[in-house]
């Protein structure tokens, strides 16, 4: 049996799978970890699971060599615009829709039946898909909207104008 050593993860990932407990278990034994993605609202959760750094997908590569050098010299890394965003959150200054979540056209979808009040099998069948299907795009919304439910999506679909 062959052992290997892992000197640097690095992983890219969608917004369903930085929720997900096996990945939270399958990074915990390695360090350092650098993380590619592109919602800015799971950031903080990723660094307090341990991250070393966070790049968004459109990194270039002499940026992507630094982060590299920085993380595996036991420092962390992040971009200067999620610095920025990081920075103004905590202060307080950071407008809530600066980044609008990238939507699937289902997920649209679905948002817009459940801002209508319809059931899980209402839109399921509006849909032409299975309730199961439905509540899958339910809770891919939920992650990316930073909702608690369904009252948090419907507020947050018309705070960030998501419905238009």
């Amino acid at each position: 049996m062959k052992t290997y050593v892992v000197l640097l993860a690095l992983l890219v990932l969608n917004t369903s799978a930085l929720l997900s407990e096996p990945l939270a278990a399958l990074v915990k034994g390695i360090s350092p970890w650098l993380l590619v993605a592109f919602e800015i609202i799971f950031v903080k959760r990723i660094l307090q699971n341990g991250a070393h750094g966070y790049l968004l997908k459109n990194t270039g590569k002499e940026e992507l060599l630094e982060a590299f050098e920085t993380v595996l010299s036991d420092g962390q890394y992040l971009q200067k615009d999620i610095q920025q965003k990081l920075l103004n959150q905590s202060l307080g200054t950071e407008k809530r829709n600066t980044l609008k979540p990238k939507l699937t056209r289902r997920e649209k979808e679905v948002l817009a039946a459940i801002c209508e009040e319809m059931t899980t099998q209402e839109i399921a069948k509006q849909l032409f898909v299975s309730p199961k299907t439905v509540e899958t795009h339910r809770m891919n919304l939920i992650s990316k909207l930073g909702a608690r439910n369904s009252v948090g999506l419907v507020k947050i679909a018309i705070e960030q104008e998501l419905l238009h």
